[in-house]
């Protein structure tokens, strides 16, 4: 539930693989103030369809891809990639 007091309430919103990008993007962009940014964490090798997807919904809710990052997890060292969006 969306409650109104939390409209553009938040500087970062962050997500630990739990939603497609595109849901993430969309979903998120309802807290995130201006200027703010989103971080999401993906799996190493995020398909393109995924990606495309995520490009559609972020020129529809005034987002930009502003970078990713690989890392590596500590103590286990699965891979993963963290994408940076910023609200325009």
């Amino acid at each position: 539930m969306r409650k109104e007091m939390y409209r553009h309430a938040f500087d970062v919103v962050i997500s630990r693989a739990v939603f497609k990008l595109q849901q993430f993007l969309s979903m998120g962009t309802f807290f995130l103030s201006p200027g703010g940014i989103m971080i999401a964490m993906k799996g190493p090798n995020i398909k393109g369809e995924e990606l495309k997807d995520a490009a559609t919904t972020s020129e529809k809710t005034g987002l930009a891809c502003v970078g990713w990052h690989d890392v590596k997890l500590p103590i286990i060292g699965n891979l993963r990639k963290i994408m940076i969006y910023k609200k325009l």
